[in-house]
């Protein structure tokens, strides 16, 4: 389901898509929906662009529509409205975005944003009753040259021939060069995060290859250097630290 019908015609061509049912909606509004007529909820960079009273009541109605009780989410690792100003105002102005000091502030601001945010779904799951798993995750691509030239990375690193560890839509990154890389190629490590509520009685293993937080974890002392440091020794990636 998307509210964009222009998004749904260019996800219908293709073909890896073809056996999917598409349609057309909003998911802050499920009442179309029948009791318990989905078996599982799952969506990709949905929960940190709602308010908090949308974020809430979206996760009520998948109360009563989810027969199975799990919601999976996977998420960038940033959530602008969440946090202090909204950095992404300067999309325009590229001189300011250009600058590294507005780069980092916007980053770390983004950040903060998304770390409200997992606090936020933390004491809701224990007022409603319902359990959650916050994870870490890392993704990988690599990209030719040209292809790599026309993402907004680009405008941040120039040797496409380095890999590139991230935080997700974040400008601030970390390069290192990699030996078996074909020449003019770019391959990028993404780090983004993961969210899963359970309402019910359901209940799923651990995802291989992810870092879950402790209950401990202070999410609002994390920063961005420490995530990416700690990546780095997490999944033994060829990065040096950061400073």
């Amino acid at each position: 389901m998307d509210i964009s019908k222009e998004l749904i015609e260019e996800n219908k061509k293709s073909k890896e898509l073809s056996h999917v049912n598409f349609f057309t909606g909003d998911c802050t509004n499920l009442s179309f929906l029948k009791d318990k007529e989905i078996d599982y909820v799952t969506g990709v960079n949905i929960l940190n662009i709602l308010y908090p009273e949308m974020a809430e009541s979206l996760l009520e109605q998948l109360t009563r529509v989810a027969s199975n009780g799990l919601f999976a989410f996977t998420l960038p690792a940033r959530a602008d409205m969440w946090s202090n100003d909204l950095p992404e105002v300067a999309e325009f102005d590229k001189e300011r975005l250009n600058k590294a000091e507005y780069l980092e502030k916007a980053s770390n601001n983004t950040f903060l944003g998304q770390m409200r945010f997992l606090m936020f779904i933390k004491r809701l799951c224990k007022e409603k009753g319902w359990r959650y798993r916050i994870f870490r995750f890392l993704d990988s691509i690599t990209l030719k040259g040209t292809q790599f030239n026309t993402m907004l990375d680009a405008r941040y690193l120039k040797p496409p021939e380095n890999a590139i560890l991230k935080l997700l839509e974040f400008p601030i990154r970390k390069t290192a060069h990699m030996q078996r890389l074909q020449e003019g190629s770019c391959h990028i490590y993404a780090l983004g995060y993961g969210l899963e509520i359970f309402f019910d009685n359901e209940h799923a293993s651990h995802i291989e290859n992810v870092f879950y937080f402790d209950e401990e974890v202070e999410l609002d002392k994390l920063s961005i250097l420490s995530e990416l440091n700690d990546s780095i020794r997490y999944w033994d990636l060829s990065f040096e630290k950061l400073d």
